[in-house]
C-alpha cells in the first residue's frame, strides 16, 4: 500500500489514463475528483468494509 500526503490541487496519475485530483481538504475530510475513461469502474468502499 502506498500512503501519500497531499494538499488541495495536487494530482496523482495512475497508469496512462487515470488522474486523481485533491479538490478540497478540511476538518478531516477530503474531496477527490477522478478523471478516467468510462470503461474503468470507480467505486467507493466504506471504511466499515475494509479489513
Amino acid at each position: 500500500m502506498l500512503v501519500m500526503q497531499c494538499k488541495a490541487g495536487d494530482c496523482i496519475v495512475v497508469g496512462d489514463n487515470v488522474t486523481l485530483r485533491v479538490v478540497q481538504g478540511k476538518q478531516g475530510q477530503l474531496r477527490l475528483a477522478f478523471d478516467a475513461p468510462k470503461e474503468i469502474a470507480i467505486k467507493r468502499q466504506d471504511t466499515k468494509q475494509i479489513g
